[in-house]
């Protein structure tokens, strides 16, 4: 009896053994699963892996290669402020931010707070012209100042013309991420798109039909000025393309045209038109050169010639309504 009490006792005592071991077998295993699931969460909450993910996110649109540092010269109180770079440039900053419940024995993890781009998307266009950045078009909210005049009209406006002036606007959209395509629309005219010192300027040209129109006008108006200037034509036969309210008018009527040398012939030579601008549907500029040679008393003078016409569109077609020698 007392030898069945005994193996009664051992066998009682290991199965508690075994169910002891079990149960601290299992504790062990979900606590060194928690630890684990903690340290992995404080790994991935950690300032380098936060900011890793964002560079990720942008590593296909690169243009170099991409790289983060910690930024000191940005300071906010209870943020990290990391500094995202493609190639040596400054593209974002990251700020970082300390959760609320620590980590794993009290450890701080972090989360993003926000992240701002580091360029500011800065255009200069036509009041009338609609810009897109990428395929939005880019609102109102975003113009920082109107009324530009045009540095090439500067001097018309001083001019009694009786013409609007127009004006152009700057749009500014700051903090981004990654500067888009930038591309615009205006009617009845082409836009070409030329970046200077980081800022796009948006110009308008003429229709290609147009161009071709004021290309004969200037050509055949060039023509009659030089012949007008050496005493080889008339006034009459020149101040049809002239805009009569315009002081380059009178200027041109009362010029003295006899001062070039007895000559027996003249030509206009290698005559270029181009670097068209549109400003409205009824004012254009133009610049043309060439050469003008005069012939006479036994030799040939060439007078290089250079200028930006300014037209006007009137009822009965484009005239001139300045001229600037270049």
């Amino acid at each position: 009896m007392a030898r069945v009490r005994k193996q009664k006792k051992s066998h009682a005592f290991l199965i508690f053994y075994l169910i002891l071991v079990a149960v601290l077998a299992v504790i062990v295993v979900r606590q060194w699963r928690y630890t684990w699931r903690k340290a992995a969460e404080y790994e991935a909450f950690q300032p380098h892996n936060l900011v890793e993910g964002i560079l990720d996110d942008y590593r296909e649109y690169a243009d170099g290669t991409l790289s983060y540092k910690r930024d000191y010269s940005v300071t906010e109180e209870g943020r990290q402020v990391f500094a995202l770079l493609d190639g040596d440039e400054v593209f974002a900053h990251v700020y970082l931010k300390t959760q609320d419940e620590p980590g794993i024995v009290g450890l701080d993890l972090y989360e993003i707070d926000r992240v701002e781009g580091a360029r500011d998307l800065e255009i200069e266009a036509p009041q009338m012209c609609t810009v897109y950045a990428g395929k939005t078009a880019i609102s109102p909210e975003f113009c920082t100042q109107e009324g530009i005049v045009p540095e090439a009209l500067l001097p018309l406006q001083e001019e009694d013309l009786g013409l609007e002036i127009p004006t152009r606007v700057r749009l500014e959209i700051p903090k981004m991420l990654r500067i888009p395509e930038v591309t615009a629309e205006m009617e009845n005219a082409e836009c070409v798109i030329r970046e200077e010192n980081g800022v796009f300027i948006v110009d308008a040209v003429p229709t290609e039909a147009v161009r071709e129109e004021l290309t004969a006008f200037a050509e055949e108006f060039s023509r009659r000025y030089s012949y007008y200037i050496s005493a080889d034509l008339a006034w009459r036969d020149l101040r049809s393309y002239v805009l009569q309210t315009a002081p380059l008018y009178q200027e041109l009527s009362t010029m003295e045209v006899k001062w070039f040398s007895p000559h027996t012939g003249q030509e206009v030579r290698d005559l270029t038109v181009g670097e068209f601008a549109y400003y409205t549907d009824t004012l254009v500029s133009l610049r043309a050169a060439y050469d003008y040679v005069v012939i006479g008393q036994g030799k040939t003078t060439t007078y290089p010639t250079d200028y930006t016409l300014f037209l006007v569109k009137a009822e009965d077609g484009w005239k001139v309504a300045a001229m600037h020698i270049n």
